[in-house]
């Protein structure tokens, strides 16, 4: 029986690993294995190695660098952004009805976030004017924003 394994990378993506039973057939006109008709799928487990999309702009990110968030100016380590907007957002539990104020970003890493390597020197940037104008486009120096914030070294997950 051919056996699928998914692992969840750090950026949220999934990637599957199959091993293929000898039932499976090789497609001479594709060039792909495919899977016999009892194939299953393991548990997903989580991967310490680089999400395999080439347009993933969280793999991108060197080895202890980070990202500083267009949105908010907030440095994050994880995928989506941990800080506070400027005006919150008003939600509403579809379960209750019960509407609250939510403070957090939550904005996921996108081209026109500014990439930084370990020591803080700029990685990649798309070059798209930030919302707040500044003159590199933040605020505050990424170092003054972290000070702000806080510590955030923990990662946020999130599931694509």
């Amino acid at each position: 029986m051919c056996v699928a394994h998914p692992r969840v990378h750090d950026c949220g993506h999934t990637s599957t690993q199959w091993n293929y039973c000898p039932s499976a057939r090789f497609n001479q006109r594709t060039g792909l294995t495919e899977a016999c008709g009892g194939a299953t799928d393991a548990n997903i487990q989580e991967s310490t190695q680089k999400c395999p999309l080439k347009d993933c702009l969280y793999r991108s990110i060197p080895t202890g660098g980070y990202w500083v968030c267009c949105q908010c100016n907030g440095t994050n380590h994880g995928t989506s952004c941990i800080f506070h907007r400027q005006e919150p957002l008003r939600v509403t539990n579809p379960a209750t009805g019960e509407s609250f104020l939510d403070y957090t970003c939550l904005h996921m890493m996108c081209r026109g976030c500014a990439l930084y390597s370990p020591d803080g020197s700029l990685f990649i940037n798309s070059g798209k004017k930030r919302k707040d104008n500044g003159k590199d486009g933040r605020k505050s120096s990424h170092k003054d924003s972290s000070k702000k914030h806080g510590d955030r070294s923990s990662r946020h997950r999130t599931h694509a």
